[in-house]
């Protein structure tokens, strides 16, 4: 590349840095360097981005069956076939090429080059989560693994895809350790760490490292909606609140500030207000997953059992992984006493998190409800494992054992359940044995 070319690539990445995607691309027209080539491709496919989301006018109100496609995908698809027959070995042209198949649902082919810039460029990190999205089962990954290089990078992509599918904290801590030992006091490592706890629901542990991260880097908005997750589930309504006046002050205009606002105003049961902000979360950006599946519990409060429905589609349309919104649309089907919905809904999240106790009680009380009562008793045991269920699920096994004639069986769990209650020094537990004929 000459100092003239040169000048001009610096320029042209000034534009796209400030968003001006058409001038970047016009000013690299003459360029055949792979970096001018990216540039203006990328800028090329980011100016139809743009262009996409504006013709989306109304965030709510579109059909299921409405589709936006970028127009200038087929042109940039057609211009990087020619540029990689000249530049094989261009991680950067090959994670372009990823992008635009994963736009066209070409997963597999996503996959293929995905894999194939991370080789050639494993720093790119934007390649590691376009390929990480591509993955969406295990035995995708399984498939994937083989191909990939051992390296820090490496190490990085496999802890968050463990953290993503939030069902190995063993795994997680297998591949973020090596990256521990290097960077030791890295926000992003105590970021993950924070993410990791608070998948397994230890919240106390996520808090700790959520402070550090604020201690160190007091002006981050990045992964505190998360941390306002926390505190909700924590019930800390004063420390919540703080939170949320802070981010509003470094900026309130970050989809991350509306998400923490809109988690403060459904703590203090003001809905209506929190919709609003999940609202103007989606407004700055309409692939935010937290606010589609928050604004579904938020319409679930409000009673509006359509639009919840709506905003957990939306939300498991932009990840199939996203076990709350297949909770979510399964509690709003047994509300509306649809069983076997709401069982399909329930199956999906018990297959994401499979040692979350929630997920096999709500499975179990669907059974329960259409009277197959041995999948029910399936369920409620596979609860017991996850260890947080209490007396409550022992009591509905022994109800269930009773309910079949297995009186000796039943008796057993309701001692259990007496003695889960002595744990919990609950002294008044009143419970009717006489129907069950003990």
């Amino acid at each position: 590349m000459t100092y003239k070319e040169y000048d001009k690539f610096l320029y042209a990445r000034t534009l796209f840095d400030i968003r001006e995607f058409d001038r970047a691309s016009y000013i690299l027209n003459s360029l055949v360097h792979p970096k001018c080539i990216f540039l203006r491709l990328y800028s090329k496919f980011m100016a139809g981005e743009k262009r996409k989301d504006e013709e989306i006018v109304d965030i709510i109100g579109l059909n299921d069956n409405t589709y936006y496609m970028n127009k200038e995908i087929l042109e940039i698809e057609t211009e990087l076939i020619e540029s990689l027959k000249n530049n094989p070995n261009d991680g950067f042209l090959f994670y372009l090429y990823g992008v635009i198949c994963v736009k066209k649902n070409q997963k597999k082919k996503a996959i293929q080059l995905l894999t194939r810039s991370v080789k050639l460029y494993p720093y790119n990190w934007s390649a590691w989560l376009e390929l990480a999205s591509c993955l969406v089962t295990q035995e995708l990954i399984t498939n994937v693994l083989p191909e990939i290089e051992d390296n820090i990078m490496s190490r990085f992509f496999m802890a968050h895809l463990a953290l993503e599918y939030q069902n190995n904290n063993e795994n997680f801590e297998t591949y973020i350790k090596p990256c521990l030992d290097i960077f030791d006091d890295s926000n992003y490592i105590r970021s993950q760490l924070a993410l990791s706890n608070y998948h397994t629901r230890d919240f106390e542990e996520a808090e700790q490292y959520f402070d550090k991260i604020i201690k160190k880097d007091p002006y981050t908005l990045e992964n505190m909606d998360i941390f306002s997750h926390v505190l909700y589930v924590t019930e800390k309504t004063t420390k919540l609140s703080y939170l949320a006046h802070n981010c509003c002050m470094i900026d309130k205009y970050r989809q991350e500030t509306c998400c923490i606002i809109g988690n403060y105003y459904s703590l203090r049961g003001e809905h209506e207000k929190a919709v609003l902000y999940f609202q103007r979360a989606l407004k700055l950006n309409k692939n935010y997953l937290s606010a589609w599946t928050l604004m579904g519990h938020e319409y679930i409060e409000l009673k509006n059992t359509q639009a919840a429905i709506e905003a957990y589609r939306r939300a498991i349309d932009l990840s199939q992984r996203d076990y709350r919104a297949w909770y979510g649309l399964g509690q709003i089907y047994e509300v509306l006493r649809m069983p076997y919905y709401a069982l399909y809904y329930y199956q999906q999240a018990a297959s994401l998190r499979p040692y979350d106790s929630r997920m096999w009680v709500a499975l179990a009380q669907c059974y329960d409800y259409i009277d197959h009562s041995i999948e029910a008793i399936k369920c409620y045991k596979r609860a017991l494992i996850g260890g947080d269920s209490g007396p409550i699920v022992l009591i509905k096994l022994a109800t269930l054992y009773a309910k079949l004639g297995n009186n000796d069986t039943a008796a057993y769990y309701y001692r259990l359940s007496l003695l889960e209650y002595k744990k919990l020094n609950n002294v008044c537990f009143h419970c009717n044995f006489s129907s069950s004929n003990i």
